[in-house]
């Protein structure tokens, strides 16, 4: 469990314009694989027919540092 603040929402009709605009280092890819990353990886989770009707959205987080006693 960790406590996160949400400090940017990145607005896109889809995928591919979010991969243009985002560094992929942010959007959870390890540097070895931002060479071959690919909008269409996301189709696994969102299809194309609701990224049409939705868009998409970029969640840009902080981690809430929790003081320990």
């Amino acid at each position: 469990t960790l406590t996160a603040t949400v400090t940017a929402l990145h607005r896109f009709p889809d995928f591919a314009a979010l991969y243009a605009a985002l560094p992929l280092d942010q959007c959870g890819y390890l540097p070895e694989e931002i060479a071959t990353a690919s909008p269409a990886d996301m189709n696994v989770y969102y299809s194309a027919e609701k990224q049409a009707r939705y868009g998409v959205v970029g969640i840009e987080i902080a981690l809430v540092e929790e003081e320990t006693q």
